[in-house]
């Protein structure tokens, strides 16, 4: 299959990838819209670690191939509706990233971009130990409020410690990526 060709966004556009309904495990199929980002654009902004630099994974568009990474593929996959397809906006397939001057001019709309989607979905990764502490979290329904003793707060931190240790913590965008989500 040949790679995909990327057209030439217009002033105030961005792309949108449109996630197919999930057919299977092993690929991801998607299309790519032109849209002029308004507040009234129906989108969810993905939040998520690159991790490796490895492109050696692919996402099937519009027929032809994009190069992507393990944890967006990862991402993609469990993000995939079973019956519907699924509007989101993802840096890594959204912005064409062989053209630096779409690249500089995309970067500087990320904060409309986030602020502007339905919401923003956080992908933290399939680590075992995090579902399993995002579940306990979930279950207990913290307050905002201070724990009353040091052992109760241990053990709050000892449940989120897996949540917190991931990647996508130690990048600089989260703070933009999730103050400005809806």
């Amino acid at each position: 299959m040949a790679p995909y060709v990327y057209s030439q966004l217009g002033p105030g556009e961005i792309r949108i990838l449109v996630l197919a309904p999930r057919s299977g495990w092993d690929e991801v199929i998607c299309r790519l819209e032109h849209r002029l980002l308004s507040s009234d654009l129906d989108y969810e902004a993905l939040s998520y670690c690159w991790g490796v630099d490895d492109k050696d994974h692919q996402v099937i568009c519009e027929g032809k191939i994009i190069k992507i990474t393990a944890s967006l593929f990862s991402a993609l996959r469990h993000l995939s509706f079973k019956r519907k397809e699924r509007r989101l906006w993802v840096d890594a397939i959204c912005i064409n990233q062989d053209d630096d001057h779409e690249k500089n001019h995309q970067v500087s709309m990320m904060g409309t971009i986030y602020s502007s989607g339905r919401k923003t979905v956080v992908w933290l990764g399939e680590d075992k130990e995090v579902e399993t502490a995002v579940g306990r979290v979930e279950r207990l329904r913290i307050p905002i409020i201070p724990p009353r003793s040091a052992s109760s707060s241990t053990n709050l931190m000892r449940q989120i410690a897996p949540i917190l240790n991931c990647p996508w913590f130690q990048r600089l965008w989260v703070v933009q990526e999730v103050a400005l989500a809806r």
